[in-house]
């Protein structure tokens, strides 16, 4: 089965790629995991998983 987001940070994830990025740009800009958390209501611990899925994929290239 194909799957364009295989092997990218957004593989078999339940958010859009759209609300990830956000979250991973607001991350860069030093927002605060507090107000990533408010502002997108999502759990800080689930942002933190995104931070590090991407953290890991960028080590990877």
């Amino acid at each position: 089965m194909f799957s364009e987001t295989r092997d990218t940070v957004f593989h078999d994830l339940r958010t859009s790629e759209e609300k990830v990025m956000m979250a991973l740009k607001m991350i860069l800009v030093k927002v605060d995991l507090s107000g990533i958390s408010f502002v997108l209501s999502v759990k800080e611990e689930t942002i933190l998983e995104w931070f590090k899925k991407a953290s890991k994929k960028a080590k990877d290239k």
